[in-house]
């Protein structure tokens, strides 16, 4: 009974916040950035070659993106890092307050006093630096900032979205400037 709940909640869409939100942005930042240059040179300079510019501008796009994504997420990574950290000298300074913390929490959420303060010590016996991440800071496995992740999902989505703009601008024209009459 308990594996069908568990197989139904891989189908939430908070493990993959991180790399979906990247792809978005990456995608949409792909869009505008590539088209806004190409319809710049195609005004300034007609006989410009837009296929060159628009290849160019989603190579540099793709890289730029890449590294903002991966700079961002690490700086996530870093504060989730430096809490993690925290917490340790924290459980190692005041395991009993720590533990009461912990029961406070759970209060907070709804249990009774006595079973908080149960629940808090099996969480404690069990693993404390665990409970208090996840139910002190709110981090979990399936949701932890993830660089590489984030900044290769950026990198794929904004040429795939041009490429896709650029095709459907393309097709059907023989001309070099889809912008010539």
């Amino acid at each position: 009974m308990i594996e069908d709940v568990y197989q139904r909640n891989l189908h939430h869409k908070t493990h993959n916040s991180g790399w979906l939100r990247a792809a978005v942005l990456g995608a949409n930042d792909g869009l505008v950035a590539t088209a806004s240059l190409m319809i710049g040179i195609a005004t300034a300079a007609p006989k410009a070659s837009l296929t060159v510019t628009g290849v160019a501008a989603i190579a540099a796009g793709a890289m730029s993106m890449a590294v903002g994504e991966y700079i961002s997420v690490q700086s996530q990574s870093d504060i989730e890092e430096s809490d993690r950290r925290m917490e340790i000298e924290h459980l190692a300074a005041d395991p009993e307050g720590e533990e009461a913390e912990l029961a406070q929490i759970y209060v907070e959420r709804g249990l009774s006093p006595e079973l908080a303060k149960e629940v808090a010590r099996v969480m404690h016996e069990k693993d404390p630096l665990e409970a208090h991440l996840r139910d002190e800071l709110g981090q979990f496995e399936h949701t932890k900032a993830r660089p590489v992740q984030a900044a290769l999902a950026s990198a794929i989505s904004y040429p795939s979205a041009e490429s896709c703009r650029s095709s459907a601008l393309y097709s059907g024209t023989s001309r070099t400037n889809p912008w010539e009459s």
